[in-house]
């Protein structure tokens, strides 16, 4: 990345202007593919809803479960598609992190919907 930012910065204002955002906000964009850069955004908003929205809609119902699951399926199936990050370590990792953070919802949702599971064996 460091030698497209010297031939950026050597070309013209756009390039210039260009090279100047890639080193303030590079961090939020560097580890993903070049032409999946716009992955980063999806995240956000990903993140956005999960942890501030899906608080206030529909608290404690099983819709609120459901739609988290879906939120994360979807991501889920996304980076599996896409594979956006650069190193396939970072891939595997987020593919893991989507199938637990699915695999929690859908075990939330099961116990919202079967009170009975929650006792365990001894009851």
């Amino acid at each position: 990345v460091s030698g497209d930012l010297d031939g950026a910065a050597s070309g013209s204002e756009g390039s210039r202007q260009e090279a100047t955002a890639v080193r303030r906000l590079g961090f939020l964009f560097c580890s993903y593919k070049v032409d999946l850069w716009w992955v980063e955004i999806v995240e956000m908003i990903r993140k956005l809803i999960l942890s501030s929205l899906m608080v206030f809609m529909l608290r404690g119902s099983s819709e609120q479960l459901g739609i988290g699951l879906l939120v994360c399926v979807t991501a889920l199936v996304t980076t599996c598609m896409l594979h956006p990050y650069r190193h396939a370590s970072i891939n595997k990792l987020q593919t893991y992190i989507f199938s637990v953070l699915s695999l929690c919802l859908l075990y939330g949702l099961l116990l919202n919907n079967n009170p009975s599971l929650e006792g365990g064996a001894g009851d």
